[in-house]
């Protein structure tokens, strides 16, 4: 399921925050920059995880509403 599915299940108030995602995912802007690695990643980049992940969890099977646990090591790549 893209973002642009998932927001037509909202009202508009509720998905401010997403439409300033969608909006910084098609700029090159850095959202995280890891000083002690110098891993940088934009919101393009981070978008593009976010539709893969989704897509995945779909081919897996999982519908929404559906619970998921992800355990990872905190840092850039946990994003």
């Amino acid at each position: 399921m893209k973002v642009s599915e998932i927001l037509s299940a909202y009202p508009f108030e509720e998905r401010i925050p997403v439409r300033l995602f969608q909006k910084l995912a098609k700029t090159d802007r850095d959202l995280i920059v890891d000083a002690k690695t110098g891993i940088r990643i934009t919101y393009a980049e981070l978008a593009a995880k976010v539709d893969a992940l989704s897509e995945r969890l779909e081919e897996l099977g999982v519908k929404p509403g559906d619970r998921v646990a992800w355990s990872a090591p905190t840092g850039p790549d946990a994003i």
